[in-house]
């Protein structure tokens, strides 16, 4: 599922990488990452902290809105920052962090737990419960498809 989500985030939003990370209650982890050729092996996937102070990522998990630095040369960058940009060679980055509310559209606290559980029963990563199969089958095919396809 991250594979394709990040496949899908580097064909609609371009960028010269985009990484897929998971937020765990105080720690968050890359799962997927791509570059315009193609998926790529996740560099170093450790757990980090959610520290605003620390890195970039957890600004966005914190603030719970879009994080976007245009001008890395600009601002003076964390160490961890320091270390993505000398790895990556990233310049310019694009935080969107996926949220969902407590009671609303997107979910709720009890179909969170759910979710979780059917991954967990399912050896995978992650997974989502939708209302009907069509809702279902929307979804992949709005991730997968491009306009013409």
């Amino acid at each position: 599922m991250f594979d394709d989500l990040v496949a899908a985030a580097i064909k609609r939003l371009g960028g010269d990488i985009d990484i897929v990370q998971i937020c765990s209650g105080d720690t968050y982890s890359p799962k997927a990452m791509a570059t315009p050729a193609g998926l790529t092996p996740v560099p170093g996937s450790t757990v980090m902290p959610v520290d605003p102070d620390d890195n970039f990522p957890s600004r966005a998990i914190v603030g719970k809105t879009l994080l976007h630095l245009r001008d890395w040369s600009a601002i003076e960058l964390p160490a961890h920052e320091q270390a993505r940009h000398e790895q990556l060679g990233l310049n310019s980055t694009l935080y969107l962090p996926l949220l969902r509310g407590e009671y609303g559209r997107y979910g709720n606290p009890t179909q969170e737990s759910a979710e979780r559980k059917l991954a967990l029963l399912e050896g995978g990563d992650a997974a989502l419960l939708f209302a009907s199969g069509m809702a279902a089958a929307t979804s992949v095919l709005l991730t997968l498809l491009s306009p013409g396809d």
